[in-house]
């Protein structure tokens, strides 16, 4: 356990004193857990674990598996599909006004609920984590 926790004090750059604070519990618990002393209650494995979300609990409690939970990768399109009550696709965000379609072929064409406006897409921006970004313009219908 000591190993452990070691070894999850270097991978987060913290020192005993600063694991400490983290944890909100006394320096002198985490020296008597670091020299192998004593073993962490139960309260100090939860305020671990609560800390430190992304630690895998089985790999700190049992030393099995890899010290981080796999971050999820999963894509737009790996979503769950949503349930046959919820077939109306709703949208809604602050500022923005709620755009509801219960068919897909309509996207990007006239809202409905708006009455007479022909509102189209005019530019999708996707964000990524890495700071970069990709631009979408439609293409521009002739007639217009």
């Amino acid at each position: 356990m000591k190993d452990r926790l070691l070894a999850l004090m270097k991978a987060e750059s913290l020192s005993p004193s600063q694991f400490a604070d983290e944890l909100s519990i006394q320096r002198s618990a985490v020296s008597h857990l670091v020299s192998g002393r004593n073993l962490p209650s139960y309260d100090v494995l939860v305020k671990i674990l609560k800390r430190f979300p992304e630690v895998n609990p089985e790999w700190l409690l049992l030393g099995k598996g890899e010290m981080y939970r796999k971050p999820r990768t999963g894509t737009l399109f790996e979503q769950p599909l949503p349930s046959p009550e919820t077939a109306a696709d709703t949208v809604k965000i602050e500022g923005i006004r709620e755009i509801r379609s219960s068919d897909p072929e309509k996207y990007g064409s006239s809202v409905p609920d708006a009455g007479k406006n022909t509102s189209r897409v005019k530019e999708i921006l996707l964000l990524f984590a890495d700071n970069s970004y990709q631009r979408f313009v439609p293409q521009q219908d002739k007639g217009q």
